[in-house]
């Protein structure tokens, strides 16, 4: 690859990255479910927010269409419009966009941008409860990272494959990742503290789950730490942390404080009016279900029913996604590399 086509290539890889709006509400999304155990069984819905930006991402692609533009245009245009629609909890579609912007952006030249794309559909895959195919797809983005030397986007990679080791239930490997991004994160001159909050907030319930809760705490008072110098009360950001510290704390054996906590995380995200319903339901129901084991677990029946049964609202109320919609993408990577 020349100078100009790698510069080229990590422009349009910055404007992605901007643009896509995922990073750490997918993270807190993931690791909601994966704390319950029940990832994938919750039901959504696909609402979006507004259409002036998928619209001019249609236009674009039409545009490009007609006008018999390259792959890599093309191909870009399809990737764009996938992160837009996994923003927006449409993960059909999404799974759909991106499974045409890898069928284009096949060539050595691409690679950044493919391996985005894979790394983007490896997301969609862990949301929907298709760990081993998640794996896949992060493990082939991160070797094209690795071998670009792009640092930043390693240590991203190591977090997305921690969080899904972590659902499923293979601690060690997921405490391994998440050390590595934490080290990549916090060896960057200009820290995404975004990322590393996120990355804090898995390590912490891999230790949680390991039965070290101490270790635990401190991992997630120290997320808890970052996101309130940096975050607003109501981000997403928050919810996570409180509800990393409150698992911790309940591990940890301090009962009363990790429930307060894992409700105030489920308060945050309730209010959350201004984002994708689909996406706000799909948390509130990983959190108050873990909230539902601890009530249990704690001997609070009463209040268990409660929750079971707004949780049974929840779910009743959001149809299902479709899995089974789209081509063989997992397939198409492999072939593809």
């Amino acid at each position: 690859m020349n100078h100009r086509q790698n510069h080229i290539q990590k422009s349009v890889a910055v404007r992605l990255e901007r643009s896509r709006g995922i990073g750490f509400v997918i993270r807190v999304l993931t690791l909601a479910f994966i704390v319950m155990g029940c990832m994938g069984r919750a039901q959504m819905t696909v609402r979006p927010v507004s259409v002036d930006q998928l619209e001019s991402l249609r236009s674009q692609l039409a545009l490009a269409i007609s006008q018999h533009a390259t792959d890599e245009r093309t191909g870009v245009i399809w990737l764009r419009l996938a992160d837009e629609y996994q923003h927006r909890y449409a993960l059909a579609e999404a799974e759909d966009a991106y499974g045409r912007a890898l069928s284009l952006l096949g060539s050595p030249a691409t690679q950044l941008i493919y391996a985005r794309s894979i790394e983007g559909l490896g997301v969609l895959y862990s949301q929907t409860a298709r760990p081993v195919e998640a794996e896949s797809c992060m493990r082939k983005a991160l070797a094209i990272y690795q071998t670009l030397g792009d640092r930043k986007r390693v240590a991203r990679l190591y977090e997305l494959m921690g969080t899904s080791m972590l659902f499923e239930g293979r601690y060690r490997d997921a405490e391994r990742d998440f050390e590595e991004a934490l080290k990549g994160l916090e060896a960057e001159s200009r820290i995404d503290y975004s990322e590393l909050g996120s990355a804090l907030v898995g390590h912490s319930y891999t230790l949680a789950f390991q039965g070290r809760s101490q270790a635990a705490l401190e991992d997630a008072r120290r997320a808890r730490s970052v996101v309130q110098e940096r975050f607003a009360a109501d981000s997403l950001e928050a919810a996570a942390a409180w509800m990393a510290e409150g698992v911790a704390q309940w591990k940890a054996g301090m009962l009363d404080e990790g429930g307060q906590e894992m409700s105030e995380a489920i308060r945050i995200v309730h209010s959350r009016t201004d984002l994708p319903p689909a996406l706000v339901v799909h948390m509130e129901v990983g959190m108050m279900t873990q909230y539902d084991r601890y009530l249990k677990e704690n001997h609070r029946k009463p209040e268990a029913k409660t929750i079971e049964a707004e949780i049974a609202q929840l779910q009743s109320a959001q149809p299902s996604v479709c899995r089974n919609c789209t081509v063989n993408l997992a397939a198409l990577v492999s072939s593809k590399r």
